[in-house]
């Protein structure tokens, strides 16, 4: 039904909608209803569910193409996801407008507290009405000041606060990261980051105006931001990742480059060459070390290499990370270190297995916390490693607060593919990163995208012709081998077994011709499934057969999680082909063996002058003897 705009941009679409083809909107709607329904996930609506939320995203996304101006706004995709973004912020902010408090955070005094049946049968003051009774703050007296000391905290906050402070507020205890908030409200990632600073001060002053404890629901609300503000914050680019991250302002912190006259050089020790090539040896992309020697957080990032199933640890179950936390732990505790037991984390971002263990360094036990996680087949080790004999509650909560500052960048320039031997070149969009792999040696190029979500592209290149022994390159020249043009059914059912390994199946292959270049492609992608894998991923597979070589183009991605695919399109409407240097050794080897023809058939001749004078001979020789 959708077969006419698969080839078509964003862009090129909404124009042709704009000139009356209303089923353009349909389709639109149904190729972005995954990223809607992703964003969902990262937010909550209160009185409500997800579905509320994906409606509300669907409404935005029909809003985006209603409203997009080519001439005016960025790509499609960016338009779309900012509109997006916002419609849902919207339902966020309205369901929590006062008017729908008694229906959103109203809770049944008789509600059941007990986490299990176990502690229900076991006591039986689980309801929430026995335990609020059972305090020691039953004074009416005393609980009437606290209400009234919470409403005049809650509207200092509010008089302090200015629109966009108050917005950035919302969006920061949905959980949004900088970039998030950014994004969602039109403005650049330093003008929210500077919100915040300017937050945790105004709420700090608020707070130590009223000389009080803070009743229970304020602190759950303001929790986020009370743990933000005990920690001055500095954001820090680490280009080496690439990710942003934020740090305490009490820190001297060390890149990969360092420069001669850095301040901080000489608290790492000094020796510009031997520090640098150290950090390089060992991964080391940030070191943040507190000025009181106390701690220091370490930043190590390496390629893996060795859990090949495992590009990005977060679309992986939580059973297959547990099987490689336990192998890691085995392999600290064979090092002698004493490692406690892990747990997993994940946020928003990533997920991590979090590590406890302690170490001797220069004599003194040294007690760690480690966030490890996989993304684009990069290990990421972010480690507080603590000098004082423990690991803090402050510390762990910091270290907590920096994990989830963590931003991973996206590669900002487009990815070229070049190769001369295969005589094709390529580009893919930024926000991809090109991985190393030697499960396949066809495999010429492979990419994942740096949004951790598992999407991948990879280049496959084969030599059919070359592959086959001498005879059957006699009876099958290059040229038989050559899908550049529209085939006969007859013809494309010759060629599939070459293309067999990449299609779900024979019937499934059908051939389109884009930009000039005819193509074989399908409709059914290859799907895989194990317990190493977080739900079904999909593959789907371009290929195309020029003069006996095989070019094949995959695009993989899990169900519902295919929000960069456009990027794969672009990159097949984009792909050249030049003569391959292959052809030219063939043509070389074909000129070489022209040139040594007039030498063999010289040769020839000679050879068979040589014999009939020999049986010449023979026959003379014989005849005299007779004589």
């Amino acid at each position: 039904m959708y077969e006419d705009y698969q080839g078509s941009t964003d862009e090129e679409l909404i124009d042709r909608l704009r000139q009356g083809e209303k089923q353009i909107t349909d389709y639109i709607m149904d190729k972005y209803k995954n990223l809607v329904r992703r964003k969902a996930k990262s937010m909550y609506i209160l009185g409500a569910d997800s579905d509320d939320l994906i409606q509300e995203g669907m409404i935005g996304l029909f809003k985006a193409i209603r409203d997009y101006d080519a001439g005016r706004d960025a790509s499609f995709y960016t338009f779309a996801d900012l509109c997006i973004s916002r419609q849902m912020y919207t339902a966020v902010q309205a369901s929590r407008r006062e008017k729908h408090a008694p229906l959103n955070s109203y809770i049944s005094l008789y509600a059941n507290l007990a986490e299990n049946e176990q502690e229900e049968n076991e006591n039986a003051d689980t309801a929430l009405v026995n335990r609020l009774t059972s305090g020691t703050d039953t004074n009416p007296e005393a609980l009437l000041i606290d209400k009234e000391n919470v409403a005049d905290i809650e509207a200092a906050i509010e008089k302090e606060l200015s629109s966009f402070e108050k917005q950035v507020l919302d969006l920061y205890l949905t959980g949004m990261t900088y970039s998030q908030i950014a994004k969602v409200l039109g403005r650049d990632e330093k003008s929210a980051d500077n919100a915040l600073q300017r937050l945790k001060g105004k709420i700090r002053r608020a707070m130590h105006k009223s000389h009080m404890m803070i009743a229970v629901g304020l602190v759950c609300l303001l929790w986020p931001l009370q743990a933000f503000a005990e920690q001055e914050m500095t954001r820090v680019s680490v280009e080496a990742a690439p990710m942003e991250i934020s740090l305490p302002d009490d820190c001297y912190i060390l890149q990969q480059e360092i420069a001669e006259d850095d301040p901080y050089l000489q608290k790492a020790g000094g020796d510009l060459d031997k520090i640098e090539a150290y950090y390089k040896e060992a991964g080391i992309v940030l070191n943040a070390i507190a000025q009181d020697d106390s701690y220091e957080i370490v930043v190590t990032v390496n390629e893996n290499q060795d859990v090949t199933y495992l590009y990005n640890m977060h679309s992986v179950p939580d059973e297959s990370v547990r099987e490689l936390a336990q192998t890691i732990q085995n392999t600290y505790e064979e090092h002698g270190y004493t490692v406690d037991d892990f747990s997993l984390y994940e946020n928003e971002t990533a997920k991590y297995i979090v590590f406890s263990f302690g170490q001797q360094y220069e004599e003194k036990a040294v007690q760690c916390v480690q966030y490890d996680t996989i993304r684009d087949s990069r290990m990421y080790n972010i480690t507080l490693r603590s000098y004082t004999g423990e690991v803090s509650d402050a510390m762990e909560e910091m270290l907590r607060e920096v994990i989830d500052s963590i931003v991973y960048t996206q590669n900002e320039e487009a990815l070229t593919y070049e190769n001369e031997q295969w005589g094709v070149s390529y580009e893919l969009n930024p926000g991809w990163k090109e991985i190393t792999s030697d499960q396949d040696a066809d495999i010429q190029a492979q990419y994942m995208h740096t949004n951790g979500l598992g999407e991948s592209v990879q280049f496959i290149a084969r030599d059919i012709w070359g592959e086959m022994d001498m005879l059957h390159q006699l009876t099958n020249t290059r040229g038989e081998l050559d899908g550049d043009r529209e085939l006969t059914p007859e013809e494309l059912h010759k060629l599939y077994p070459y293309l067999g390994d990449f299609f779900a199946g024979e019937d499934t292959v059908t051939q389109k011709k884009i930009q000039d270049n005819w193509y074989f492609v399908s409709d059914t992608p290859l799907e895989y499934s194990s317990d190493k894998l977080q739900g079904v991923y999909q593959q789907k597979t371009v290929a195309a057969l020029r003069q006996g070589i095989l070019y094949v183009w995959q695009y993989g991605a899990y169900e519902d999680g295919n929000l960069h695919e456009t990027d794969y399109d672009y990159m097949i409407q984009g792909i050249t082909y030049q003569q391959p240097e292959l052809l030219q050794k063939d043509a070389q080897i074909y000129q070489n063996m022209v040139r040594k023809i007039p030498l063999l058939i010289f040769g020839g001749v000679v050879i068979l002058g040589v014999l009939i004078a020999a049986m010449f001979l023979y026959i003379r020789g014989g005849k005299e003897t007779i004589i």
